[in-house]
C-alpha cells in the first residue's frame, strides 16, 4: 500500500509540477498581457491627453459651430414656415387655376351661346327687315291705291259738279224757255 501511496504521490507530485509549469507560463504570458495593456493605457492616456488638448483648441470653434447650428435651425423653421405658406399659396393658385378653367369653360359655353343669339338676331333681323320692307311696300302700294281712289273720286266728283252745273244750267235754260213760253202765253 505504501507503493501505491508513493506512486500516487509521485503522481502528484508529477501533476504539481506540471500545473506550476502551466501556472507559471499563465503567469508569463498574463505579464506580457498587463504589461501590453499597460503600454496599450498609456498610449491611450497619451491619445485623451493629445485630443482633450485638441478639444481645448477647438472648444471654441465648436461654440461658433454650435452657433451656427441654432441659427441654422432658425432659418430651418422659418424656411418651413416659408414653404408652408408658398405650399398654401400653390394650393391657393392651384384653386384659382380650377376656378378658372371653370370659368373659361362657362365663358367659351356663354361665348358660343352669344354667337348663337347674335346669329339667330341676325335672322330675326333680317326677317324683320323683309317684313318691314314688305309692309313698306305694301303700305306704299295701299297709298298708291288710296291716291288712286282720291284721284278717281276727284275725277268722279269733278264730272258730278260739272254734270250737276251742266244740269243745273240745262234747268235753268229749260226753266227760263219755260217762263219765256209762259211769258208768252201770258202775253
Amino acid at each position: 500500500d505504501l507503493v501505491k501511496k508513493n506512486k500516487e504521490i509521485k503522481s502528484l507530485a508529477n501533476k504539481l509540477e506540471i500545473s506550476h509549469k502551466q501556472t507559471d507560463t499563465l503567469r508569463t504570458k498574463l505579464d506580457k498581457v498587463r504589461e501590453s495593456h499597460r503600454h496599450e493605457l498609456s498610449s491611450l492616456e497619451s491619445t485623451i491627453d493629445d485630443l482633450n488638448a485638441e478639444l481645448e483648441v477647438n472648444r471654441p470653434r465648436v461654440a461658433q459651430l454650435e452657433t451656427q447650428i441654432e441659427q441654422m435651425e432658425l432659418q430651418v423653421a422659418s424656411m418651413k414656415t416659408k414653404n408652408n405658406k408658398l405650399e398654401n399659396e400653390v394650393y391657393d393658385l392651384t384653386e384659382f387655376k380650377t376656378t378658372n378653367e371653370i370659368m373659361s369653360t362657362k365663358l367659351q359655353d356663354v361665348e358660343i351661346t352669344i354667337t348663337t343669339l347674335m346669329r339667330k338676331h341676325g335672322e330675326l333681323m333680317l326677317k324683320s327687315k323683309k317684313q318691314e320692307d314688305s309692309l313698306k311696300a305694301a303700305a306704299a302700294e295701299r297709298e298708291r291705291k288710296i291716291l288712286e281712289i282720291a284721284l278717281l273720286e276727284e275725277k268722279l266728283r269733278a264730272s258730278t259738279v260739272q254734270e250737276h252745273e251742266e244740269l243745273v244750267k240745262a234747268i235753268l235754260a229749260q226753266e227760263e224757255d219755260i217762263r219765256g213760253v209762259l211769258d208768252r202765253i201770258r202775253m
